[in-house]
């Protein structure tokens, strides 16, 4: 009886993982920032493709692979920041008026654009790329001018009153 109620229990704790764990993950770890991985992905594998000439065809497959496995997790953290949005909205615009976080808006659209720059270094030129760019692109300005409009026209919202501060710890000017 107690290996049953044992094997009862540790099923019970994996479905209700399974069941509350993704909702709290992509709640809590998929934002914006993400996308700085893609970046990196881009940067490394464009790297590699430098190293051709160098150091022959595996530095083309490294790049190769490298690019590939950017791209799947420029599509996995898209899909999960789309959830994301229609699932924790709060959250979202919690990134939003953060800050800080609020610039991470614009790694998308630069994470996009180095992919599409990858894609051309190893491909080169395809209109789906073209348009891919000029979507990036035009994203990109986006969020510079909601980034910089933030910061001119800023709102106090994380801002603190210090005179409230100093006096609840005490301290006079």
């Amino acid at each position: 009886a107690p290996a049953v109620l044992a094997a009862c229990a540790v099923f019970g704790l994996s479905i209700g993982n399974m069941i509350t764990l993704p909702a709290l993950i992509i709640h809590r770890e998929f934002s914006a920032a993400g996308f700085a991985v893609v970046m990196g992905l881009c940067g490394l594998a464009l790297a590699w493709h430098r190293a051709v000439p160098l150091m022959g065809d595996m530095a083309g497959a490294a790049a190769l692979a490298i690019g590939g496995l950017a791209a799947l997790v420029l599509v996995v953290l898209a899909g999960a920041t789309v959830l994301r949005r229609q699932r924790y909205p709060e959250a979202w615009a919690e990134d939003l008026r953060h800050p800080v976080r609020h610039a991470f808006v614009a790694a998308l659209p630069v994470a996009t654009l180095l992919l599409v720059t990858l894609g051309v270094a190893l491909a080169g030129t395809h209109p789906v790329l073209d348009a891919l760019w000029w979507l990036a692109a035009l994203g990109q300005l986006w969020a510079t001018v909601w980034v910089l409009k933030r910061w001119l026209v800023a709102t106090p919202v994380y801002a603190t009153n210090y005179s409230q501060l100093s006096v609840a710890a005490g301290v006079t000017a």
